[in-house]
């Protein structure tokens, strides 16, 4: 979960507008590897609020690398005259969710490492360069899993 501290109308402003072009950046990255597959600009918003933009972005790029192994398996067994098993033809929501899951692993695996120094706690946060920017990741296990 992301915080913000925003104290004036600009800086609303000034933090709508970021993730405006957070997202665009995101939509393009995502095009760029798996263009049949984008979700809408409200599924990138819901992920930049949860992990931020770094987990996000290495989290397509994991998901496309994922996408094309499954394809891989699909060509080699079309090309063998073989049967492909309904599992491995992967839909936008098996797309979105396998990206999800690599973004709640990530985000984990950073929680884990925060902890493994010597923090305590349910929730830790984690600091970001800009100074009005927090991000929190919840190891209660209550997290919700995103589509």
């Amino acid at each position: 979960m992301s915080t913000y501290k925003l104290t004036s109308p600009a800086e609303i402003m000034q933090r709508i507008q970021q993730q405006r072009e957070e997202v665009e950046a995101l939509k393009e990255l995502f095009n760029s590897l798996m263009p049949e597959y984008t979700p809408d600009d409200r599924q990138f918003c819901i992920w930049l609020q949860r992990y931020g933009v770094d987990v996000v972005a290495s989290s397509i790029e994991r998901t496309a690398e994922w996408l094309n192994q499954m394809e891989q398996k699909v060509e080699e067994l079309e090309a063998a005259g073989k049967g492909v098993p309904a599992a491995l033809r992967k839909t936008k929501l098996d797309i979105i969710k396998y990206a999800s899951g690599t973004m709640k692993g990530k985000a984990a695996e950073a929680q884990k490492k925060a902890t493994t120094t010597g923090t305590t706690g349910a929730t830790e946060t984690i600091e970001f360069l800009d100074e009005n920017k927090t991000m929190s990741f919840n190891i209660d296990g209550n997290d919700e899993e995103l589509a």
